[in-house]
């Protein structure tokens, strides 16, 4: 059964994803397959929107997690679609932003585009952050405060 959690207004990164419960330490996850934005930065057509594997350096393990999964990954990063990847993101894209004048009559087709993303790095990695260090649950979509990336894994930030 999946959950949705809210997001804190406060927070200088939101971010939306599937996670699985043994992904988490206590409350928050330790690794996640994320939509990710800062927020006072990123909007429909400028800024970073990154969509990819996203751990949490913070948590216990977080860095040698992150090297698992960067391992596991490596060789289908480019053919999934998320050739990118960085300390605290094993394998992203960064997702361009709304196109047209008018893409704010109809939002409709960008959602699509965000949550297609967001699929397919879950079809294509889910299995593999599973192997790295964690038990095989069903899927929890979640959004959280706590789970921020920090300014150095942000590209050029």
């Amino acid at each position: 059964e999946a959950m949705l959690l809210s997001c804190g207004a406060a927070e200088a990164t939101a971010s939306l994803g599937l996670g699985r419960e043994a992904w988490f330490a206590g409350n928050e996850p330790r690794v996640a397959i994320v939509l990710e934005w800062q927020r006072r930065t990123a909007s429909f057509t400028v800024g970073h929107r990154l969509v990819g594997i996203r751990v949490d350096f913070d948590t216990p393990g977080g860095r040698d997690l992150s090297s698992a999964i960067r391992d596991l990954v490596r060789s289908r990063r480019e053919a999934c679609g998320f050739p990118l990847s960085s300390q605290c993101w094993p394998a992203y894209w960064s997702a361009s932003g709304a196109e047209g004048e008018e893409y704010w009559e109809e939002l409709q087709p960008y959602r699509h585009q965000l949550v297609a993303l967001v699929r397919s790095a879950w079809d294509g990695f889910a299995e593999d952050v599973t192997m790295a260090g964690t038990d095989e649950r069903s899927p929890v979509v979640w959004t959280s405060p706590r789970f921020r990336l920090p300014a150095h894994c942000w590209p050029n930030g």
